[in-house]
């Protein structure tokens, strides 16, 4: 895979003392104008060590119950050349709330890979479809762009209507590229290179790179659109 070789080539050296390297973290929020239409979930990490086997050896991603994901790519990248796909009965969907007397509608893609050891890249490509359907007239997504393990590069994506309001933080992450894709439609993408790993507390989220974007610029916006919902 000529991306993911290009990724590991900045690997630096000696860091097969490290658990494993997040060569990409990437998210991808389309967004249309009833709210978030799809999202991407891109990530591929280079297993180092045995004790990361355990932790990379499975991925979830949450969806809502109502759309099911698209799986694009499920992988293992093995040191000898092989592709061990992730085949359909290792694609399982758990309820976060089984066992529980709650109920709700999102539930968990989890993905279990084979041929995971040192040396493998676990890789992966999911859409996941609207993940708040119930919640016409505003959205809401928020991303940390950051891993325990250091990360080669993380890049976050948004697509929108030229039109559509938007209130965005950035932090760690500067000012991102701007583009229309096509008429009536902007982007804008964050990237960042060599993201150090980070032991993430509650109280130091706001200091690591991430995104956080809403429709809703300020609280009395958030209050008008509640009371119209609860209406």
């Amino acid at each position: 895979d000529p991306t993911l070789a290009e990724l590991a080539t900045h690997v630096p050296a000696g860091s097969s003392e490290r658990p494993a390297t997040v060569l990409r973290d990437e998210r991808e929020v389309h967004v249309d104008g009833a709210g978030i239409a799809y999202l991407v979930h891109r990530r591929s990490v280079l297993v180092h060590r045995r004790e990361a086997v355990e932790r990379h050896r499975e991925a979830r991603i949450a969806f809502h119950a109502g759309r099911p994901p698209e799986v694009k790519v499920a992988r293992t990248l093995t040191p000898d050349g092989q592709e061990r796909r992730v085949p359909a009965d290792q694609q399982t969907v758990e309820n976060p709330h089984a066992g529980t007397p709650l109920y709700g509608d999102g539930r968990s893609l989890v993905l279990r890979f084979d041929g995971v050891e040192p040396g493998a890249i676990v890789d992966y490509e999911v859409i996941t479809h609207r993940p708040q359907p119930d919640l016409p007239g505003a959205w809401w997504d928020g991303y940390i762009l950051a891993n325990a393990e250091p990360t080669v590069q993380v890049r976050y994506l948004l697509e929108l209507p030229a039109g559509a309001p938007l209130a965005v933080r950035a932090p760690g992450l500067g000012e991102p590229t701007r583009s229309a894709p096509a008429p009536g439609r902007r982007r804008l993408v964050w990237e960042a290179r060599g993201v150090s790993g980070q032991a993430l507390k509650a109280s130091e989220v706001n200091d690591v790179p991430g995104v956080y974007a809403s429709s809703l610029p300020t609280w009395a916006a958030v209050d008008r659109w509640y009371a119209g919902l609860f209406g």
